[in-house]
C-alpha cells in the first residue's frame, strides 16, 4: 500500500536537504511503503511507526498510522529513517544514537527532537505515542513549500 502523505513528505524532505545541504541522494530512490508488521509493532509499542531494512535500503517501511500524525512528527520519523539510511547504521543503540546525532547536526534548522504526540490509531480511542522524533512547525513548513 502507498503512504501518500509520508511519500510526498519524505520526497519534499529530501529535496530540500539536496539544496541547502548537498544531500545528495536522487528523489525517488528511496520509497516509502506500508507494511502489517509495522502496524503489529505500532500497536505493541505506539512509538513504533517505521524501519528501514539493512538489505533493502530502498524502502522505509511504516505503519498506516504514520498517514494520521502531524506534519512535523511524521517529518521527525522519516528524518531519522533517512539518518539510519545515510549512515548504514541498522545494528545497535549507538547506532540510534548515532542517527539522533547526524539528524541534530546535518540541518540544525529542523529542530529535531523528541516530544510525545496524540494520534488516532483506530476511529475508537486517542494513543499517545511517548517520546517521538520532531522536527519544528518552522521545518515542516519548509517541507511542505517544497512540494
Amino acid at each position: 500500500m502507498f503512504l501518500p502523505k509520508a511519500q510526498s513528505d519524505f520526497d519534499a524532505l529530501v529535496v530540500l536537504l539536496n539544496n541547502t545541504h548537498g544531500l545528495g541522494l536522487d528523489v525517488g530512490h528511496i520509497l516509502v511503503l506500508h507494511d502489517p508488521k509495522e502496524d503489529e509493532r505500532n500497536r505493541r509499542e505506539p512509538r513504533g511507526f517505521c524501519s528501514v531494512d539493512p538489505n533493502n535500503t530502498g524502502a522505509i517501511r511504516c505503519a498506516a498510522a504514520i498517514e494520521e500524525l502531524r506534519p512535523e512528527a511524521r517529518i521527525g520519523i522519516l528524518y531519522h529513517e533517512l539518518g539510519h539510511i545515510m549512515l548504514d547504521a541498522f545494528e545497535s543503540d549507538e547506532s540510534e544514537v548515532d542517527v539522533d546525532e547526524w539528524c541534530a547536526h546535518f540541518a540544525p534548522e529542523a529542530g529535531y527532537t523528541y516530544m510525545d504526540t496524540t494520534y488516532w490509531r483506530d476511529l475508537h480511542k486517542p494513543v499517545v505515542a511517548k517520546s517521538l522524533q520532531h522536527v519544528s512547525r518552522a521545518f515542516a513548513q519548509q517541507v511542505e513549500d517544497t512540494k
